[in-house]
């Protein structure tokens, strides 16, 4: 049986009054075998502990995890307390996890991810998948949740999707169902070249939106929109007369 303490959970610092925003604390890893594998096969438990959040409206902490390849049940929390230390039992040593967590308050809104943890053969560490507050594709894509371009989505998270409902919605889906994705697409070189290009026009609305605003970034892609039209409707005539 394996106990190890990690303290990997966000401070939840102005969780409610700044748009979920939080800066992610990683304190300490410890590890600490003390049964031999043997007399208790392939169980495993977990704990965790971390620092209590300030917020005055603060009612409790959740923790979510997933087996590699599937997606986090969000409505079904592994654990659910006021406590600033959990466990959780019967896991199988053998199995890779990923491990998330949120904070609530009265009115049961929640906070956005922490960072994502994940337990492979003994050894827990930050996932390159999902770290970040939850961007989980782009930090798979580039490699890190500090490179310049996650932490540009990020921004565009922060400030214009989870401000409103249909935005905060949209987050709820993708950090449901994108972490297979990111978890296959962490495991390929090719396939994450790909994604970084494919990422790059949202990349630059989200770069334009953060700098100039909503208004000259849509009168922007209007005009480069009816260019295109533009274009092909004259190239469609050229052939014609060709």
């Amino acid at each position: 049986m394996f106990l190890l303490y990690h303290r990997f959970f966000e401070p939840f610092k102005s969780l409610f009054s700044s748009l979920f925003s939080f800066k992610v604390l990683l304190l300490f890893v410890m590890l600490a075998m003390f049964l031999s594998p043997a007399k208790v096969g392939h169980c495993l438990d977990l704990s965790f502990a971390w620092d209590a959040n300030t917020e005055p409206d603060l009612a409790g902490y959740r923790i979510f995890y997933r087996e590699k390849g599937q997606n986090y049940n969000y409505y079904n929390p592994a654990w659910q307390e006021t406590e600033t230390t959990a466990t959780i039992y019967n896991l199988d040593a053998n199995t890779t996890y990923y491990f998330v967590s949120r904070a609530y308050d009265i009115y049961d809104n929640e906070s956005l991810n922490s960072v994502e943890l994940r337990y492979e053969n003994g050894i827990i560490t930050s996932s390159s998948g999902g770290g970040g507050g939850g961007c989980f594709i782009a930090t798979a894509a580039y490699g890190s949740p500090l490179e310049p371009h996650v932490t540009l989505l990020r921004q565009f998270r922060d400030r214009f999707l989870l401000p409103h409902a249909a935005g905060r919605t949209f987050v709820h889906l993708y950090y449901t169902y994108s972490p297979p994705m990111a978890d296959f697409i962490s495991g390929h070189e090719r396939l994450r070249m790909v994604v970084r290009w494919s990422l790059l026009p949202f990349v630059g609305i989200s770069w334009s939106l953060l700098r100039f605003g909503f208004l000259p970034t849509a009168l922007f892609l209007l005009l480069v929109l009816t260019m295109i039209c533009v274009g092909r409707v004259s190239l469609a005539e050229f052939r014609k007369k060709v």
